[in-house]
């Protein structure tokens, strides 16, 4: 940890990245979102992409700051400028539950072919029809390749489709 922190102090962005993902998950140290968002902010302000990507899942939760969706999209979509791939996902997922440039947030989603969740949130988009025309076996298929990487939500669907066609 002590290494971790002068790498930080020393200016290294990937090191201020994960003294906010320890402080974040409380591993090693006690959680403290405050801190997380700290650290967050420092690799922010460097440009580091993952830390985009990092604080605003911090704002779109509510964690350690007030909930707040716009400075999340934001945040989100600096990530994804640069082709951060969680980023994109977490842009998407959340452009997706806002109803809000939906197209946008599926041709997002179609750049990580090898994402789980990318493929999950895709699968869902189609099964439920409400944001694009719904295709029952184009949203099958997304849950199958999600599945197939081990993305438990996606297994969790296919168990409940496979449930009600018995």
């Amino acid at each position: 940890m002590q290494k971790l922190q002068q790498d930080a102090l020393d200016g290294r962005f990937d090191a201020m990245n994960r003294l906010g993902m320890l402080w974040r998950t409380g591993h090693t140290v006690e959680q403290d979102f405050h801190m997380a968002r700290y650290w967050y902010e420092r690799a922010v302000d460097g440009g580091f992409s993952p830390a985009f990507s990092n604080l605003g899942a911090l704002y779109e939760q509510g964690v350690g700051v007030a909930t707040d969706l716009d400075k999340a999209e934001m945040l989100y979509r600096q990530a994804a400028a640069v082709g951060h791939e969680r980023g994109s996902v977490n842009l998407a997922s959340l452009l997706l539950g806002l109803g809000k440039d939906v197209s946008f947030a599926l041709e997002l989603l179609k750049q990580f072919p090898a994402n789980p969740r990318a493929l999950f949130l895709l699968g869902r988009a189609y099964e439920s029809g409400f944001l694009v025309v719904r295709d029952t076996s184009l949203s099958h298929e997304y849950f199958v390749r999600s599945a197939e990487l081990g993305y438990a939500k996606a297994i969790k669907r296919l168990s409940q489709l496979n449930q009600h066609r018995k």
